[in-house]
């Protein structure tokens, strides 16, 4: 590989969610101590209602761990005011003078909305979201008292004792595939983030910046990681396809249904998210095979990262990410 990439690249990482609070805890945590010397810039904080670990209080254990870790937590406009969270992002740029990461997220289990009572249909969540950044972007930058007339926030006079440091300001993605996603991230001026696509279906990013998901399993030989994956990801359930049939129905997310009619190919594979064993597709090969398939991604345009993983496969994905940021330049 002797061409260069002439773009930074970053990578976060994700623990896979498994049964049991307590081993997803110790997971994370590990994954905490190692990122720093593995290459991943931080990790994606989770925001759902299956989840008990607050997004928040792991940013600020991620801050208080590591003196280069920097936070990616989802942010669902249904949990929290937007002034409480200006206040959060505040703080944490005034003690550990660092940024973070948020990817807005609407909620798409249904069976989740409703248990919150967040009865909104899947547009109108995009609409609230809009509402939401731009009155907390007001917050972070404004020196005076903002007021805001929108459908779903009203706001009157209210302001910070102070703004927030342009190069402490977050950087926002929006996840999502639908039409109202793209409208939400042109109206905020957000980055994409999306699951990752087989290479023969990804055009080029027009705005050179764009954020992807995935999981990562390499080896020294493609069969070697055929074999981990088939072990790793046997199906959770006898009657996965019947029960995968039945789980589209409890959600109105775009890009879980676009995923279950992407193509496969011999390094995009999907049997973790239709054994229900991930949320997102897997890149599963050789060393040089998912290098390469990275590689394209990057070269379309895609400049972040975040991977799918669990404690046993962070060595091996390493590698991936030490011979792909080699070939940048910083």
């Amino acid at each position: 590989m002797s061409e260069r990439l002439n773009k930074k690249v970053t990578f976060f990482n994700t623990v896979r969610r498994v049964e049991g609070v307590n081993s997803y805890i110790d997971d994370m945590l590990k994954v905490m101590e190692l990122n720093d010397v593995l290459g991943f810039s931080g990790m994606l904080l989770f925001q759902n209602n299956s989840n008990d670990l607050e997004p928040w209080i792991l940013a600020q254990e991620t801050f208080s761990k590591s003196s280069c870790q920097t936070p990616f937590v989802a942010l669902n406009p249904a949990y929290a005011h937007p002034y409480y969270i200006a206040q959060k992002i505040l703080t944490f740029s005034k003690l550990f003078k660092r940024k973070l990461y948020l990817n807005f997220i609407i909620g798409t289990a249904i069976s989740d909305l409703e248990s919150i009572g967040d009865n909104l249909s899947h547009t109108d969540r995009y609409e609230r979201l809009i509402e939401y950044i731009e009155v907390l972007y007001n917050l972070l930058r404004s020196d005076r008292p903002i007021n805001y007339e929108g459908k779903y926030y009203k706001i009157n006079n209210l302001k910070l004792p102070s703004v927030i440091k342009e190069e402490y300001f977050p950087t926002c993605f929006i996840a999502g595939s639908s039409e109202e996603a793209v409208v939400a991230r042109k109206r905020t001026n957000s980055l994409k983030l999306q699951m990752a696509k087989p290479l023969s279906k990804l055009v080029e990013v027009t705005s050179g910046e764009e954020g992807m998901y995935m999981g990562i399993i390499a080896r020294s030989t493609h069969e070697e990681a055929i074999e981990v994956l088939k072990e790793k990801f046997k199906p959770a359930y006898a009657e996965y396809e019947d029960i995968l049939e039945v789980s589209m129905l409890n959600t109105d997310a775009i890009w879980k249904k676009n995923l279950l009619r992407e193509e496969e190919d011999s390094v995009f594979r999907l049997e973790p998210f239709k054994h229900f064993n991930a949320d997102c597709p897997y890149l599963v090969g050789s060393y040089d095979e998912v290098i390469g398939y990275i590689k394209e991604y990057i070269k379309l345009g895609v400049d972040t990262f975040v991977i799918d993983a669990d404690v046993e496969e962070l060595n091996s994905i390493s590698k991936v990410i030490e011979n792909i940021t080699k070939f940048n330049f910083k």
